[in-house]
Parts: structure tokens; C-alpha cells; sequence
């Protein structure tokens, strides 16, 4: 099977993105890494991402995006809002509205 010449991965450091990186690298001829900074409160996430992107000598580009925490109130992006998991009410504390649609 021959690969595909380019991928572009959507990279937070995390455990899913790095899956889709294992397999985007065996997939395609060349890998390059994008990354978000929103403010997240878990930053070590783009370290590692950093980190990985240096250890596989991998294209890695990182674009901050300040708004988020304007777009709501969410635990990822102010450390005042406890982390919770929600309920059958309402979202979980750490859900980011348009997060997924903006990346």
C-alpha cells in the first residue's frame, strides 16, 4: 500500500491526538502538528506535544486563541469553576462552547 504524500494533526499533547498521530505517521509520507492554545488549564498537554513533535522531528505549530475564555464560563479555561462531570441536567464544568467548531 503506497501512502498518502500529507497529514495535518490537530495535536493537544493528550492521549487521543497522540493515537491519531501514531497512525497518521504510518499512514502518510509527511506529518506536520497543529496545536491550540486557548488558555487551558492544562498546559502540560502542549509541552508534551511540544515535546513529542521535537522527539519525532515533526513540523509543529502552536496558535494561541486568548477568547476562548470569553466565549463561557468553563473550568478548562478559569481556574475559579471546580471541575465537575455535570449531570442528566447540564454539561460537565469543563465543556467549551465552539471549541471543537473553531479548531
Amino acid at each position: 500500500m503506497s501512502k498518502q504524500s500529507t497529514a495535518l494533526v490537530l495535536h493537544s499533547g493528550g492521549q487521543d491526538s497522540t493515537t491519531c498521530l501514531a497512525w497518521a505517521l504510518r499512514e502518510f509520507k509527511h506529518v506536520e502538528l497543529l496545536s491550540f492554545d486557548y488558555g487551558q488549564r492544562h498546559q502540560i498537554e502542549l509541552e508534551a506535544s511540544r515535546q513529542i513533535a521535537e522527539h519525532l522531528n515533526l513540523d509543529h505549530k502552536v496558535i494561541a486563541l486568548p477568547f476562548f475564555a470569553e466565549l463561557g464560563k468553563n473550568a478548562l479555561t478559569d481556574h475559579s469553576v471546580e471541575v465537575d462531570s455535570g449531570d442528566a441536567d447540564r454539561l460537565p464544568s469543563t465543556f467549551v462552547p465552539g471549541r471543537n467548531l473553531i479548531f
